[in-house]
C-alpha cells in the first residue's frame, strides 16, 4: 500500500490540475462550477488516501477559493436578475452588478438571457455617450471658431491703416 501512495498522489494531482484547467476554460458557470467540485473531490481523496503535503494544501485552498468565487458570481448573477425585476426602467445597479459574471461567462444561459434584458440599457447608456461625444465635439468647434475670429480680428488690428489724424503739420498720404 504504502509503494502505491506516490502513484496514486501523482494520479490524483494530475486530475485535479485537469479539473482546474477544465474551470479556467469553461463556457458556462454551472460547468466552471462542476469541474471545481469535481476538483475538491479529488482532493477529498486525497486526503482519505492519507496523503498530506504543502502542495496539496495550497491546491485545496486555492480550489475552495476558486467554488467560493464561483458561488460568488453565481449569486451575483441571480441579484442582477432581482435587481433588474425590481427596476426595470434604468437597471444601472444590475449592469454593475453583474459585470464580471458577464464577462467571465459570455456564453452561459443565464448571462445571455440578462444581457437580452439589459439590451435596453446598453443602448440607452451608449446613445448618451455618442450624444456627449457630439455636444463635447461641437462645443470643440465652436470655441475653436471663435478663437480662430479673434485671432483674425488681433491680426487685422495690428496692421498700419491710412487714417487722417488731427496733428500739427499735415502729413501727405
Amino acid at each position: 500500500l504504502d509503494i502505491a501512495k506516490p502513484r496514486v498522489a501523482e494520479e490524483l494531482r494530475g486530475l485535479i490540475a485537469r479539473a482546474r484547467i477544465s474551470v479556467d476554460r469553461a463556457s458556462t458557470l454551472d460547468s466552471a462550477l462542476s469541474y471545481a467540485k469535481e476538483a475538491q473531490s479529488y482532493l477529498e481523496q486525497t486526503r482519505s488516501v492519507g496523503l498530506s503535503d504543502d502542495a496539496l494544501t495550497r491546491m485545496h485552498n486555492e480550489i475552495n477559493q476558486m467554488v467560493s468565487d464561483l458561488q460568488n458570481q453565481e449569486e451575483q448573477l441571480l441579484q442582477a436578475g432581482m435587481v433588474y425585476t425590481r427596476n426595470k426602467t434604468w437597471p444601472a445597479s444590475a449592469w454593475r452588478m453583474s459585470q464580471d459574471v458577464r464577462n467571465r461567462f459570455p456564453n452561459d444561459p443565464k448571462v445571455v438571457a440578462l444581457n437580452q434584458k439589459l439590451a435596453s440599457y446598453r443602448q440607452a447608456v451608449t446613445l448618451f455617450k455618442v450624444i456627449a461625444g457630439l455636444v463635447a465635439l461641437i462645443l470643440l468647434v465652436v470655441l475653436s471658431l471663435k478663437g480662430w475670429n479673434s485671432y483674425q480680428r488681433y491680426i487685422i488690428s495690428l496692421t498700419p491703416t491710412a487714417t487722417l489724424t488731427p496733428t500739427l503739420t499735415p502729413t501727405l498720404t
